[in-house]
């Protein structure tokens, strides 16, 4: 049996994955190709597992960072880009998760990764997903900030069970991480996006998927990952200083809107503070 993980696609924003015709940055235009070439290396998986934050959301805090803003559509091109890899010989089914909630969207009573798995014909599980081996459980989920937080989960909710995790997937953290922990492996999925802010100082994100194969012996989970040329990351400084000009721009409008909103809070606190005490009135009998 082989299985795809893969996340963090982030389809919609202009660092995220984009299909070819939408492709607007060297980024864009280098991941689509090595996405491509990962579908046609993928024809012969048993399962798909998407690992969440298939699109980037419509709620984003900086609609300049993306190249379409209706959730819908950017959940269509995200169900386009995955189809192809429906269609192996030997292709039983999808299984997904929901990724953060700030980009499926959390509060809306829309689930956007969870469109992306229906839309696909697949399963579904807003919080986790196993898969039953004879070599033991792999849990695949979204959302872990840490190391920590996948022992807390393999030891405290699983080695006290029945149930015992061989493996564990997530995703979220846009880097490639294999770690080894009391016979158990974890595995962090690389992403589809371009380096941003949130992965951190210091830390380095990846570009690929996760290959699980199972087999009489056990499980072997494999990281594919895709170093960005540095043509592509020479290229994206230029593009990423034009983008953060505009936040810049956004930042400068939003501080004189607080300093105008500031001062007349301060003016209305001054009136009020300069009415006149009255004393209440004293009744004379």
């Amino acid at each position: 049996m082989k299985i795809l993980a893969i996340g963090d696609l982030h389809v919609g924003s202009i660092y995220g994955l984009a299909p070819r015709e939408f492709a607007n940055n060297p980024f864009q235009q280098w991941a689509i190709e090595e996405f491509d070439g990962l579908i046609k290396s993928s024809m012969d998986i048993d399962y798909l597992v998407l690992l969440g934050d298939m699109v980037d959301g419509a709620s984003h805090k900086d609609t300049t960072t993306l190249w379409e803003t209706d959730v819908d559509t950017q959940v269509s091109h995200a169900v386009a880009l995955l189809e192809p890899l429906k269609h192996g010989k030997h292709f039983k089914g999808i299984l997904g998760v929901t990724g953060s909630g700030y980009h499926y969207g959390k509060g809306s009573g829309f689930d956007a990764d969870a469109q992306v798995t229906k839309s696909l014909k697949g399963s579904h599980d807003k919080s986790h997903q196993l898969l039953q081996t004879p070599h033991g459980v792999i849990y695949f989920h979204h959302r872990s900030k840490n190391i920590q937080t996948e022992l807390k989960i393999m030891h405290q909710r699983y080695y006290n069970d029945a149930v015992k995790i061989a493996l564990l997937v997530g995703a979220h953290l846009h880097r490639a991480i294999s770690l080894q922990d009391q016979g158990a492996r974890i595995i962090h999925a690389p992403c589809w996006e371009y380096s941003m802010p949130f992965i951190g100082f210091g830390n380095t994100m990846s570009i690929g998927a996760v290959i699980i194969e199972v087999n009489k012996q056990g499980i072997y989970p494999s990281l594919i990952t895709y170093p960005i040329p540095i043509a592509v990351e020479q290229e994206m400084c230029g593009y990423t200083t034009i983008y953060d000009a505009q936040l810049r721009d956004r930042d400068t409008a939003k501080l004189k809107q607080l300093s105008k909103k500031a001062v007349v809070q301060s003016v209305n606190r001054k009136k009020s503070s300069s009415k006149s005490y009255l004393p209440p009135k004293i009744n004379k009998k």
